[in-house]
């Protein structure tokens, strides 16, 4: 009997160390937050983190992110951030971007391509030359873009663009970054090809 009563009081004391252990583990972790920590552990900064770049600019603010699932063509997302002009650099420092002078999105793809003259319309241009294309929102997926995402709504956009093999698969992963100086905001798409 005695034997029994040891072994509850010890399965007790257990419990409230491991309990205490737990709250000094969250104490502990909620002092040491940054004030910006709490970006941080969004959704949405996280999908920036690893897609765009990992360490955020300090300049970026009011992510919005569309995650995109394409049946066996793939899987991407669509963001949209402000950002400053100075930490756009970062991003285009960090992967092989390319420019590009003209952007569209019609029909729920989103095409670009290199016009000579911007003054060209771009949508009558797409079928000659090279141009490249990602098939956002079209009819077949059943997806309407969300409320943010109106990029023919900006003139004259800096855009650049890479698509790299991904990893040592046959997949390759699409990127392209929409810059508006003016406004300081930024479109990012990433896709990836095959699943």
């Amino acid at each position: 009997m005695m034997l029994n009563i040891v072994r509850y009081e010890w399965n007790i004391y257990r419990i409230v160390i491991f309990a205490a252990l737990v709250v000094v583990v969250a104490v502990s972790t909620t002092c040491r937050r940054s004030p910006d920590s709490r970006q941080s552990e969004s959704w949405e900064s996280r999908i920036f983190s690893k897609y765009v770049l990992e360490t955020i600019p300090k300049s970026v603010t009011d992510i919005k992110v569309d995650e995109l699932e394409f049946p066996v063509l793939g899987h991407g997302y669509v963001m949209r951030f402000k950002i400053e002009k100075a930490d756009m650099t970062h991003i285009l420092n960090s992967q092989a971007f390319e420019e590009f002078t003209s952007v569209v999105y019609k029909q729920g793809g989103l095409f670009w391509r290199n016009i000579d003259d911007r003054t060209r319309d771009p949508v009558k241009d797409l079928l000659g030359g090279d141009t490249s294309n990602l098939p956002l929102y079209t009819n077949q997926r059943q997806q309407q873009p969300p409320e943010w995402f109106r990029p023919n709504d900006w003139s004259n956009p800096k855009v650049y663009a890479v698509s790299e093999k991904y990893g040592k698969s046959s997949r390759y992963q699409t990127k392209v970054l929409i810059y508006n100086e003016k406004l300081e905001e930024a479109y990012f798409v990433e896709y990836l090809q095959g699943h």
